[in-house]
């Protein structure tokens, strides 16, 4: 990709940004759900498509469940809302300090957890919980990180105890991205001390980044505990990333 080409994917991407930032802050909690929804999964898909990525969907998400995922980057949840614009995700309190993104998090009805204070913890179960209880559509990332794209961490199931407290079924999602010939993605990788100016940089740069969403089939809790609930979760999208 050549320099001035992704210069202005950076410049495009910053301005949308920036216009998501004011959207939310216009944004009220009066603000019919609807309204809300086609704003978000509108934001999403400008971005996307000002970094050049397409989504491809494999299977049907359902909506009103608790979706289980992998995780990669930030970018899955902009992924995750250009095809389900209705979800909540969990995100640890850090994200709230991030500039611009932390406000769009918020204004998105993201779920904030602080995993080192297990009250906070359980109180974010119990929100969990009521939203699918009235219907809503959450997603968490169990590994509590992000990964390289390749291995799947085991997954914390503290978060899956609002599938036994509701209708005892979850949804598993792989998500893989690809890249021209890498059939993992190098640009869309988000670890360590990589910052975010940083990844939206190299993924500016990137070519031909595709992001497949595979929906896999419902998982019932059934007699299983939390544990064995959360690898059987585990497996299925570690099963589905090897095909």
């Amino acid at each position: 990709m050549s320099w001035f080409i992704a210069v202005l994917r950076s410049v495009r991407v910053g301005m949308l940004l920036g216009r998501g930032f004011f959207t939310v802050r216009r944004l009220s909690a009066t603000t019919p759900s609807a309204h809300r929804e086609a704003h978000i999964q509108e934001w999403a898909c400008a971005v996307l498509q000002a970094l050049g990525i397409q989504v491809r969907l494999q299977g049907a998400i359902q909506p009103g469940l608790l979706l289980v995922a992998n995780h990669v980057s930030w970018l899955d949840v902009i992924v995750m809302h250009s095809l389900c614009p209705e979800v909540r995700f969990v995100a640890k309190a850090d994200v709230l300090r991030w500039p611009v993104i932390g406000s769009l998090a918020r204004g998105a009805g993201t779920l904030f957890v602080q995993r080192d204070r297990p009250r906070m913890a359980a109180r974010i179960v119990s929100e969990v919980t009521s939203v699918l209880g009235s219907g809503g559509t959450v997603m968490v990332f169990p590994e509590g990180t992000t990964t390289d794209g390749v291995a799947v961490l085991p997954f914390r199931s503290s978060l899956l105890q609002a599938v036994f407290a509701g209708n005892g079924t979850a949804q598993p999602i792989a998500l893989r991205y690809s890249e021209g010939t890498h059939s993992i993605s190098p640009s869309v990788r988000y670890q360590g001390d990589d910052s975010l100016v940083q990844s939206i940089w190299w993924l500016c740069r990137a070519r031909c980044v595709v992001a497949k969403v595979i929906a896999l089939p419902l998982r019932v809790a059934s007699n299983a505990d939390r544990k064995a609930f959360a690898a059987a979760l585990r497996a299925d999208i570690e099963q589905a990333l090897t095909r």
